[in-house]
């Protein structure tokens, strides 16, 4: 495990990427792990904000409730529930 670097990841996610959609999320998030691998502060290959930050009974809770399953929507609500 690297929690070092997935903690950052995760900071950096919640602190500056809320406003904008997932492909600019998912850009600027490649030039974070590279950043990321190249200061040799080392994250799980499989890095990912949900498994990160998000909470699996919560978001169960919120797809019963209707939010979509996809990515975005579920990174949405954990920015909002976290921020």
């Amino acid at each position: 495990m690297y929690f070092n670097g997935n903690v950052f990841l995760a900071a950096a996610t919640l602190s500056y990427l809320g406003p904008f959609n997932g492909i600019f999320r998912e850009n600027l998030l490649s030039v974070w792990k590279k950043f990321t691998k190249d200061g040799e502060v080392n994250y799980s290959e499989d890095y990912s904000f949900r498994e990160t930050l998000g909470d699996p009974v919560q978001i169960r809770n919120w797809n019963l409730a209707g939010l979509p399953s996809d990515n975005v929507s579920i990174d949405n609500a954990i920015l909002a529930a976290k921020s």
